[in-house]
């Protein structure tokens, strides 16, 4: 399908893109000057760092520093970037992370209200003994170089012997945070089942609680915090600047890559429909892109 975004959306999505390829494309200075151009925009690209991990998640403090996250860096990397001089201060008394494929340090938020209340939102994997492993969501407040006062908001549940597809990207906005969790790759059938987390949009309260007023909260067997569900690999995550509507862009199968737009209840069909099919050819389940009471992508 075509669609036409608003101007200052498409100039927000610019903008990330921007911001992603100034992590990963030169060496500083070397792109300094250089013009990319867009249909209704031309950038200049400057490049602040360098030999940095996968940088996963980033948001902006107060002050015009930003907060990042490095996945698959063993010491589970929580770093502040000063944009001007591009020094780096890895922060201290970071909770060890679940690293292994998709697994690790993941994203990154900043309070709203950071300037009154300190806090910032960070997610990231845990594993116990036995292999398996999970998503959490931990908020804390800066120290010095350091994060104190941790506390514990949210645990995806159940623990999985997987290492791939934790989505994940956090938003905060009117006193909510919501989360986007993957299908744990080899799950892909539980994104179906509102007893589990996996494959669900999260809606919880900032400080951790369930709103009363999410969709499923009276549903038998269904977990509460569920806020939508039928997602592969949600791993982008967005509210629009003019609508207020949550998008969500997801990691798909083979071909089946999606952007959709999320709502309260609604089933988004993996893995029963799709656009995609099986790495390497091959229909995923019967093959079908459409179905009475599963969202089509946008």
């Amino acid at each position: 399908m075509v669609f036409n975004l608003p101007r200052s959306f498409r100039y927000f999505l610019l903008v990330q893109l921007v911001i992603l390829l100034s992590y990963c494309t030169a060496e500083p200075g070397k792109s300094r000057g250089q013009v990319f151009h867009s249909e209704e925009y031309d950038f200049t690209i400057d490049t602040i760092a360098m030999n940095l991990k996968t940088v996963f998640g980033m948001d902006w403090l107060p002050d015009g520093k930003a907060i990042f996250t490095e996945r698959g860096r063993r010491d589970s990397s929580i770093s502040v970037i000063d944009i001007e001089t591009g020094r780096i201060t890895q922060l201290c008394n970071v909770p060890p992370a679940y690293s292994e494929s998709d697994a690790g340090m993941l994203d990154i938020r900043v309070h709203p209200n950071y300037s009154a209340n300190g806090w910032i939102y960070f997610a990231y994997c845990i594993h116990k003994k036995d292999s398996t492993s999970t998503l959490v969501v931990d908020r804390a407040k800066v120290d010095g170089n350091c994060l104190g006062e941790i506390q514990r908001l949210f645990e995806v549940k159940p623990y999985f012997k997987s290492s791939g597809h934790f989505g994940c990207r956090m938003q905060l906005r009117g006193g909510y945070l919501f989360l986007s969790m993957g299908e744990r790759f080899v799950a892909r059938d539980s994104a179906q089942k509102l007893s589990n987390h996996f494959g669900k949009i999260i809606r919880l309260y900032d400080d951790g609680r369930v709103p009363a007023d999410n969709p499923f909260v009276n549903t038998m067997n269904a977990l509460p915090e569920i806020w939508s569900y039928g997602h592969r690999n949600p791993q982008g995550m967005v509210f629009h600047p003019v609508t207020g509507d949550l998008w969500i862009s997801e990691h798909g199968p083979q071909g089946g890559d999606e952007i959709n737009i999320g709502k309260p209840g609604h089933n988004y069909g993996w893995p029963i429909i799709t656009f995609g099919e099986e790495y390497g050819g091959g229909k995923i389940g019967a093959g079908i892109t459409h179905k009475d009471g599963m969202e089509e992508p946008v």
